[in-house]
């Protein structure tokens, strides 16, 4: 839902007496030549762990919004090249999300909406990196670090922060394109949003 509201100014006479008289204004020309700051139909992607790292499985979230409807329910397909390597809808809200195994070939995500045929890119896979996802499951979170096999063997620390303090900690070492998978009891963190963060033996 929408709302306005009038905040009448009034100008200050001579003899300090409000004129309650409202100024009526035009909208310039130019004004409706300003390019829009809105798409009329997007869908927005966004990787989990902040970039996709090419040949390491990664979770997308994505969003899907009309300028006219807001948030809208879609289905579509990722193609590369001329290959469909996965399909995906949202769950809820305009929202959802699906795995995806990138390569250093660029990734279309094709949609129809209201008969209409759209193509959205896909962020770029960055050559080499890493990848962290979180799970929930009963009672825990299940946290996994990936790399491809560019990556050097590196020992690196997984954090977990609430409101900017580290609580819990992890050791993880990821070599050679092979996941590490752990697991922390939800009973041994803070209540509210805990953040997860990689960190390297350089602090980066």
């Amino acid at each position: 839902q929408c709302f306005s509201r009038i905040f009448p100014i009034y100008e200050l006479s001579k003899d300090k007496q409000y004129k309650r008289n409202i100024a009526t204004y035009q909208l310039n020309s130019y004004m409706e030549q300003r390019p829009e700051q809105k798409e009329k139909f997007i869908v927005r992607f966004f990787p989990e762990s902040g970039h996709l790292v090419q040949g390491v499985n990664s979770q997308l979230a994505f969003q899907a919004e009309s300028k006219t409807e807001g948030n809208v329910d879609v289905s579509g397909s990722i193609v590369v090249g001329d290959s469909t390597v996965t399909t995906f809808h949202t769950l809820h809200d305009g929202m959802g999300c699906f795995n995806f195994v990138p390569s250093a070939k660029p990734a279309l995500a094709k949609v129809i909406y209201k008969g209409k045929k759209y193509e959205f890119p896909l962020p770029a896979a960055l050559p080499s990196g890493y990848v962290l996802s979180v799970q929930n499951q009963p009672g825990a979170l299940s946290f996994k670090v990936a790399c491809n096999s560019s990556m050097p063997k590196d020992t690196m620390a997984v954090f977990i922060s609430h409101n900017g303090v580290p609580c819990a900690y992890q050791l993880v070492c990821c070599n050679n394109g092979a996941s590490q998978d752990y697991v922390i009891r939800v009973r041994d963190l803070p209540e509210g949003v805990v953040q997860f963060s990689l960190i390297n033996q350089a602090g980066i």
